[in-house]
């Protein structure tokens, strides 16, 4: 047991150093994930891009990454760096266990909000203790989910090691253990707080996205409508009888341009209506040229 823990000790020390200080990009999500495979719960503290702090389990896909690389999805943490100022209000539909969160708060500084919505009660726990964590006075927590009406909801649970993948659609191959949550729709909750100008949504929300949008239509038709991050997964938009191709037609109307996300900042984006040879990717809506 000593050994083996030494070992993984030696490992992650090495992991650690070649992600942080290697120059060479390629191959470190791939080498990141290969090395979880002989990974235990191991709890561990990381500091973000803007000095938050968050707690990572070394054994969960997306807090592995944060540790070793310092970010999860270098693309959509750059355009939210660009994109937020003092002042700003941010939603963060899908929050996780608060990463994105934890990158806008202190971006839009005491002046203005951040609220976030996790649905899964142990992966709302996680966002609780690392909004503590910070002592985020600028953030609200929801232990919701944002849908197309106000209503409860059936989520079937992450699976083991990706705290990401709560869903309201069942897959194969997925634990079928569920609970209930409450849904908002964005157009409900916005009125009953009082929200005026969101500047940026997030919305990452296994393949549940098209319903979202249908319950933010008076958001996003507003005299100062947001922009919004929105990802795009063909594979699990499917299970919802969707593709990318439906939410770049849906948010068309609204006057939206759409651009994909890239770790090299942003790009056309390309769609194709054949779902099986889109790929998956974060895009991002907005109402004025870049």
């Amino acid at each position: 047991m000593k050994a083996s823990s030494l070992l993984r000790g030696v490992l992650r020390a090495l992991v650690y150093q070649y992600c942080r200080r290697s120059p060479v990009r390629q191959g470190k999500v791939k080498l990141v994930y290969a090395t979880r495979r002989v990974e235990i719960h191991y709890i561990v503290e990381a500091t973000l891009p803007g000095g938050s702090r968050i707690t990572a389990d070394l054994s969960d896909a997306v807090q592995r990454l944060v540790y070793f690389l310092g970010y999860y999805e270098r693309g959509v943490t750059n355009l939210i760096t660009r994109v937020l100022n003092a002042g700003d209000t941010f939603i963060d539909i899908g929050a996780n266990v608060g990463y994105f969160t934890l990158i806008a708060s202190p971006l839009v500084g005491p002046t203005g909000k951040v609220h976030s919505f996790e649905p899964v009660p142990e992966v709302f726990a996680s966002l609780r203790r690392n909004v503590a964590l910070n002592g985020l006075s600028n953030v609200r927590m929801n232990r919701a989910a944002v849908f197309d009406e106000d209503r409860d909801l059936e989520i079937f649970l992450p699976v083991d090691g990706n705290s990401g993948t709560g869903t309201f659609f069942k897959r194969p191959n997925a634990p079928g253990d569920s609970v209930q949550c409450p849904a908002h729709s964005l157009d409900d909750y916005v009125k009953r707080e009082g929200i005026e100008g969101i500047r940026l949504v997030k919305m990452d929300i296994e393949g549940a996205e098209p319903f979202a949008l249908r319950g933010m239509r008076q958001v996003l038709s507003s005299l100062h409508p947001p922009d919004l991050i929105c990802e795009a997964v063909p594979y699990l938009l499917e299970f919802s009888g969707h593709t990318q191709a439906d939410i770049v037609q849906f948010m068309k109307p609204f006057g939206y341009r759409c651009q994909e996300i890239t770790d090299d900042g942003l790009a056309e984006f390309k769609y194709d209506r054949d779902r099986s040879s889109a790929r998956d990717c974060n895009l991002y809506f907005s109402r004025t040229s870049d």
